[in-house]
């Protein structure tokens, strides 16, 4: 009877595992078809997808915070994060200082409304809110300087770093749970593993050199770069993300995706990435 038992146990076990990943899966799909989509369709899609992806994200951000302290003005935050994108989308179609000048100036707004709103916690407040924006904003806006060159809007980068960001994660997650042994960072990630590190990394440079085998827009070097900074920056944005989630003692950071948790927990490592390719592709040219 006992065997029974623990073998209908183990089976449920194995069922509840293979539905998640099922469900898992088909969110996973979907969700890359319409980022994808978003992206290749044109640049108002996408600044639609990455106000959407921003505003959401960093709602998710600062409830995470609140988890550890109060003083946060979300509200204030998100407004001005949607300013800073559009203005940001404006200047680089128009190339104007006038703009470039809108583009940050709704932050000065931040420590004005939180002293009236926070008062004595005017700083706390600030720093928290603004800590958001410089997380989450910075790499939406550069996300959008990636899409155009000398004003044409041009998606195919953009793509590259998303789908090798992709590539590293899963590619990861599928060696670290097949021979994954050494644990990377255990107390704040416990299932990240060096070797699922080792094959997110030589999985994301085959799948650099197949990107440019294929669409040669960048030369071999450019490429092997980028792929390059998604192997070292996407495991720390995931380990950032992992680090103000534990200290929130919550598992995803939200539930708006089956299977995955919360936008930030699809975009923490595309967060981290996309500036650091922003530089590196600066400095190469």
């Amino acid at each position: 009877m006992l065997k029974l038992q623990n073998t209908l146990l183990s089976s449920s076990k194995t069922i509840y595992k293979l539905t998640k990943l099922y469900i898992r899966s088909i969110t996973g799909i979907v969700f890359a078809s319409i980022s994808i989509a978003a992206i290749l369709i044109g640049e108002y899609t996408y600044l639609i997808f990455i106000l959407f992806v921003c505003s959401t994200a960093l709602f998710e951000f600062y409830n995470i915070i609140r988890k550890n302290s109060k003083y946060v003005n979300p509200i204030l935050g998100i407004i001005n994060a949607l300013l800073i994108i559009i203005s940001a989308y404006s200047y680089i179609k128009t190339n104007s200082n006038l703009i470039l000048l809108l583009c940050f100036s709704p932050i000065v707004l931040i420590p004005i409304i939180s002293f009236i709103i926070s008062k004595n916690k005017i700083i706390l407040s600030s720093v928290n809110t603004l800590l958001g924006l410089i997380y989450i904003v910075v790499p939406s806006v550069l996300s959008l300087s990636l899409l155009f060159e000398e004003g044409t809007y041009k998606p195919i980068l953009l793509l590259e770093v998303l789908v090798l960001i992709w590539v590293f994660d899963i590619m990861a997650y599928v060696t670290g749970s097949l021979l994954g042994k050494t644990k990377m960072v255990p107390k704040i990630s416990p299932k990240k593993t060096w070797e699922g590190f080792a094959g997110g990394v030589v999985f994301t440079i085959a799948a650099s050199f197949l990107i440019w085998k294929h669409i040669p827009t960048l030369s071999l070097l450019n490429h092997f770069l980028i792929a390059v900074t998604v192997v070292i920056f996407a495991t720390p944005g995931d380990l950032l993300e992992s680090y103000f989630k534990r200290k929130a003692n919550i598992k995803d950071s939200g539930n708006i995706l089956p299977g995955h948790g919360g936008i930030l927990d699809r975009f923490d490592s595309f967060f981290m990435v996309i500036p650091f390719v922003w530089v590196v592709l600066k400095i190469v040219g």
